[in-house]
C-alpha cells in the first residue's frame, strides 16, 4: 500500500474482515471503466457486487476520493478510524456538493464493516 503505516494497518484489517465474508478483495485496484482509469485502496467483489473502499485517515482526500469513485460509477464506502473523522468529512462532503446521490456513499467506522456486510 501507498499510504503510512496507520492507513495500511485499516487497510489490511478492513481486507481481512471482507475476505472473512468471502469477498475477493484487491488492493492498490486499477479500474477502468468508460475510458477512465483510477486507484482505489480495497476494490471488492462478490457475485454481482463490488464495492471501492477509501481508507482515510484525515479529510485531506475525502472528496477527491469521493468524486473518482462517482465518475466511475462504483459504490465507495470511506473507511475511517474515528467518529470525529468520519463527521468532519460527511459535514466537507456534503458542503461540497459532491455528495447528491448518496445512495452509493458511506462513510463508515472500521469496526462497523463487518456488521454492514452482515447487513448486505
Amino acid at each position: 500500500m501507498r499510504g503510512k503505516a496507520f492507513h495500511n494497518r485499516i487497510a489490511e484489517e478492513t481486507k481481512t474482515i471482507f475476505s472473512n465474508h468471502h469477498w475477493q478483495v484487491y488492493t492498490e485496484h486499477r479500474y477502468r471503466k468508460n475510458g477512465i482509469t483510477t486507484y482505489l485502496d480495497l476494490f471488492a467483489i462478490k457475485g454481482n457486487q463490488t464495492i471501492a473502499c477509501e481508507i482515510e485517515t484525515t479529510i485531506r482526500h475525502a472528496i477527491d476520493n469521493t468524486l473518482k469513485a462517482q465518475v466511475a460509477g462504483l459504490v465507495l464506502w470511506i473507511i475511517v478510524p474515528t467518529r470525529t473523522l468520519r463527521r468532519q468529512i460527511e459535514r466537507k462532503l456534503e458542503s461540497s456538493g459532491v455528495t447528491e446521490n448518496r445512495q452509493s456513499i458511506k462513510t463508515i467506522l472500521l469496526s462497523q464493516v463487518n456488521t454492514e456486510l452482515n447487513l448486505l
